[in-house]
């Protein structure tokens, strides 16, 4: 890497002193500052909650571009969801026009950066080579409920009159989904789990004396486990043959493409000559093979994450995978420069909130969780805050939350408030107990749909469709605008079968004091 012309601290300065956006640029801290004038070699980042990275990843493409290291368009950088691409790449291009305006880099283009997610990495990739396995990947991927459609059709026609399973079939349903899934994650052959499985059960059979409920769970599973492989198989290459793929079957594939053709990382290096991963932390196997299958090697990769905020593992991720980068991203021959850095002061948090963070981190480390970035807490912070409190009910901490943000709440400070919650099932108990506070309310994410009335009527008569108990949205449907009975209008009907006659049925009307839906036995006529 040639010397560079201008450090972080000295292109940072350049952009405060502009009279139109200068206040608008944050100063760096020595941490970012080495981050960002790194070398052009593999190193990793553990980034602390609430200390910049995003900043930080933007100023690194600002470095790179002022110093004439990369152009924009020589840059990739990947991330999870397309918000976050999306706030990556509007910063990167707020900073480079910003730069562009400055005299001595007038020359510099504005031209953005390739900023997508992981997964429409792979399926441009896969759009690009697939022909190479014979695949047409040009049809968007299938969603969670037509893969759990074909499995149900696989389950409950399967043919093998020999399969024995003591579980529902909503539950090998899922069952099939979760091992398909962790088969293709983890390139993982059903023989290879059937010999694993036999192993196991031959070493049950050796042990003495009788067997308890603990071995014979252990010996349940792992036959039930091999009875299902056959269906696993049957089940992934009926989608491939009909060219049916999830997100899954892409990033499998793209991460075997970038495996098995050593041209395709040729060319991806080619056009990229920097990688910026965010959110190393969630990345799955499949994730990693390919992006290691592609950019290994000594090719300038910084990932960046913080293994304490990991959260797919359900997904295939792993904390491990910040402290295995090495392995993944080794560094070439005469390739000297720091391999890993931190970000440990947040700009986020307030001192007691930091303090009560880490020691919780401190436990952690001691378990063996050398990563866990130990936070400081940024220049000027408060004191903070922390309660506490201890209710019999959902409904009773809701309105105590709800009274405490009361008091905080000033509309003219331009300040906003948060709630974080376990469970979907408490949104609502919240939602409405601010609001009778008179406090403006926004749900974040689909779960807030369901609360908007034109959604909340689809629902409701989905709901009738499939459940004939659905008593509370059947009086939602027919006391809402569309049918709009009232109360003394509505009667209880249920539907009687007539014997031997088909679909044919009568109807009953029952008169219920309280209005609501309560079937009666069907009776045979």
């Amino acid at each position: 890497m040639a010397e560079a012309r201008y450090t972080p601290e000295e292109i940072i300065a350049k952009l405060q002193a502009h009279p139109k956006f200068g206040s608008q640029i944050k100063p760096i801290t020595t941490h970012q500052s080495a981050i960002i004038s790194s070398g052009l070699e593999p190193a990793v980042v553990i980034a602390g909650a609430g200390s910049g990275k995003t900043e930080t990843m933007s100023n690194r493409v600002l470095y790179l571009v002022a110093n004439g290291f990369a152009t924009p368009d020589q840059i990739l950088g990947l991330t999870f969801t397309r918000k976050a691409a999306g706030e990556l790449s509007v910063r990167i291009r707020k900073r480079l026009r910003q730069l562009s305006q400055l005299k001595e880099f007038e020359h510099i283009t504005t031209t953005s950066t390739a900023v997508t997610t992981y997964h429409s990495y792979a399926g441009k990739l896969l759009s690009e080579h697939a022909i190479r396995y014979g695949i047409d990947a040009d049809a968007d991927p299938l969603g969670e409920a037509a893969i759990w459609q074909i499995a149900s059709d696989v389950v409950r026609n399967w043919s093998d009159d020999s399969y024995r399973n003591d579980s529902a079939v909503g539950t090998v349903i899922k069952d099939l989904l979760g091992l398909s899934k962790l088969m293709l994650e983890h390139q993982v052959k059903a023989s290879a789990i059937e010999a694993i499985g036999n192993q196991m059960l031959e070493r049950l059979q050796m042990l003495s004396g009788g067997t308890n409920e603990e071995t014979r769970a252990v010996a349940r599973a792992m036959q039930q486990r091999n009875s299902l492989l056959p269906m696993v198989e049957a089940f992934m290459e009926r989608r491939k043959a009909a060219g049916e793929l999830s997100f899954d079957d892409q990033m499998s594939l793209a991460a075997d493409i970038a495996q098995n053709f050593e041209d395709v990382g040729t060319l991806e290096r080619g056009k990229y000559i920097v990688v910026l991963l965010d959110e190393y932390q969630d990345t799955s196997q499949s994730q990693v093979r390919m992006l290691s299958s592609l950019y290994g090697a000594g090719h300038p990769v910084m990932a960046v994450g913080d293994p304490s905020q990991a959260i797919y593992t359900w997904r295939g991720a792993s904390a491990g995978t910040m402290a295995s980068f090495q392995k993944y991203f080794p560094k070439a021959a005469g390739q000297t420069g720091t391999e890993q850095f931190s970000l440990p002061k947040t700009f986020r948090n307030d001192k007691i909130i930091l303090a009560a963070a880490n020691a919780i981190s401190a436990q952690i480390k001691s378990d063996g969780g050398q990563q866990v970035v130990e936070l400081d807490a940024r220049e000027g912070a408060g004191d903070g805050e922390i309660a506490y409190g201890i209710y019999e009910t959902v409904e009773t901490e809701s309105q105590a939350i709800a009274e405490y943000f009361k008091e905080l709440w000033n509309p003219d400070a331009g300040k906003s408030f948060a709630v974080l919650v376990r469970k979907r099932s408490q949104i609502a108990s919240i939602e409405n107990a601010l609001r009778e506070q008179g406090l403006p309310v926004e749900v974040i994410g689909i779960g807030g749909l369901i609360h908007i009335p034109e959604v909340a009527d689809v629902v409701t008569l989905m709901k009738i469709i499939t459940d004939p108990d659905a008593g509370a949205s059947l009086m939602r449907h027919l006391t809402g605008p569309r049918i709009n009975l009232g109360p003394r209008h509505c009667r209880s009907w249920w539907i009687q079968p007539r014997t031997g006659e088909g679909n044919a049925c009568r109807f009953e009307k029952l008169h219920q004091e309280n209005c609501c839906w309560k079937p009666r036995s069907v009776r045979s006529r």
